[in-house]
């Protein structure tokens, strides 16, 4: 109980911080691109939608690509079968039709499709257009404040273990909400930017063409439509933990 109590008295006075945590202009950031991309071209904002689920998060495009080991093994059989023909001395005209393939063969291109994964989907709730961070933060923030102002001076709570565990888990809730800004940063990584930008050069991407920006890509489309994919002012990691701002770890 006293635990609980502890616990309680530290959740009402971080209530400023959470509160500073919840507006601070990485939440507003990361809010406001998740309203942007909701106006991505529908292919590109597809491919990223389908990828933002609990299970597969590969995001994939097919490429058309050359198959440079079929064309050698095409080159040197046709040099092969060449080489039987003069050998063995078969008729002109066959050995003939035998050097036109020969010499075909050698400029014959072999192209085949292949499916890649090239990354898993950065930020997977920013492309959900009802994940919303500020909301799911403020839910969480409130119930841990009337739970506390609950638990505060009670002197016999009936599962204490519960209730110390339904606290644990709502604060790396917070934590884990607060850990997407990072990830939508990361988006506008160098490494992260290049691997989009390839993705976006797959089949089921055309007539969308990319271009690289600082901290960003930019999109358009044979329609016309041009948009930024841009790091946003403000966003970035927040150095807050509240699981560590209440120091469960040392209780």
């Amino acid at each position: 109980m006293l635990w609980l109590d502890g616990i309680s008295r530290m959740i009402v006075d971080a209530r400023a911080d959470i509160e500073a945590a919840i507006t601070s202009p990485a939440v507003v950031a990361f809010d406001e691109l998740r309203r942007q991309v909701q106006h991505l071209p529908h292919a590109v904002l597809f491919a990223f939608r389908r990828a933002s689920g609990p299970h597969d998060t590969w995001m994939t495009a097919t490429y058309r690509e050359r198959d440079h080991k079929t064309e050698r093994l095409m080159r040197d059989k046709a040099y092969e079968e060449y080489e039987a023909s003069v050998q063995q001395r078969w008729p002109s005209s066959e050995r003939n039709r035998q050097k036109r393939e020969m010499v075909a063969s050698q400029s014959r291109e072999v192209w085949v499709r292949t499916t890649k994964s090239v990354l898993r989907c950065p930020a997977p709730t920013l492309f959900r257009s009802n994940f919303k961070m500020a909301p799911r933060l403020q839910t969480i923030a409130n119930n841990l404040n009337s739970q506390a102002v609950t638990l505060l001076g009670t002197l016999r709570v009936s599962q204490p273990s519960v209730a110390a565990k339904s606290i644990a888990e709502a604060t790396k809730s917070f934590d884990g909400i607060l850990a997407e800004v990072a990830a939508a940063a990361l988006m506008f990584s160098p490494g992260v930017l290049d691997r989009l930008t390839t993705l976006f050069e797959g089949e089921e991407f055309n007539g969308i063409r990319t271009r690289r920006l600082s901290y960003g890509i930019g999109i358009s489309t044979d329609q016309g439509e041009e948009f930024s994919l841009r790091l946003p002012q403000g966003l970035q990691p927040l150095d807050f933990s509240l699981y560590e701002r209440l120091r469960f770890e040392e209780r």
